[in-house]
């Protein structure tokens, strides 16, 4: 993929969860609850982590 289209693919998925992540969270937020929301963040951000470290660790090689 040429450069330009992957900047312009990788800044039009950044808009998208800026625009939509508020709005799903706020949904999932008014269907369960508000701190369920926060635990299923902090949850996803734990597995990003690992899958980060996974993959820098797999570079590394």
């Amino acid at each position: 993929m040429p450069i330009s289209a992957a900047v312009t693919s990788v800044t039009s998925l950044g808009y998208t969860g800026v625009i939509l992540g508020p709005a799903l969270l706020g949904f999932v937020a008014h269907g369960i609850n508000i701190s369920a929301v926060f635990e299923l963040v902090a949850l996803l951000l734990v597995i990003e982590a690992g899958i980060a470290k996974y993959v820098f660790c797999k570079l590394k090689m």
